[in-house]
């Protein structure tokens, strides 16, 4: 066959700058300033972004078209699937609501940690609003049912 020893079957050499995997925990080069030799290494993380901001956001976008079905069903006449539909955007938007407010509490108390006010507020602007006009909705609903 050939020679087995060829220079395709050897291992590439590791890339990058360093050789090897990286030292942990990671210590810094200059350890002139250091008393004793112990220097505190604070490493530098990501800040995450809040599950609580998240979840307020799909809530909230959850509870429109919700909404938009009450509509419908209200503009249908029908009460009693007003009533359903209004129960589920009611529940939806008012759980975004809640988790909203909660995730921005979060952040402001751990601003270092988290992320993701933007979600909360778009969360708790749309709960707000589907709320509003949900209510607005069954009280049209219930005003316009021939009994």
């Amino acid at each position: 066959m050939g020679n087995v020893n060829n220079s395709s079957f050897q291992p590439a050499p590791p890339r990058g700058p360093h050789q090897g995997p990286l030292p942990w925990p990671p210590r810094p080069n200059n350890l002139a300033g250091a008393a004793d030799g112990f220097v505190l290494v604070w490493p530098k993380y990501r800040r995450l972004v809040s599950g609580q901001a998240v979840a307020s956001m799909c809530l909230g976008i959850l509870a429109a078209p919700f909404m938009f079905m009450e509509l419908i069903a209200t503009i249908i006449g029908s009460l009693i699937f007003t009533l359903t539909v209004a129960s589920t955007a009611v529940l939806l938007s008012t759980g975004g609501l809640v988790v909203a407010i909660r995730s921005l509490r979060e952040l402001k108390r751990q601003p270092d940690a988290f992320k993701g006010r933007g979600m909360a507020l778009t969360g708790l602007i749309v709960s707000v609003s589907v709320l509003g006009f949900a209510a607005f909705l069954l009280l049209i609903a219930a005003l316009t049912a021939s009994v």
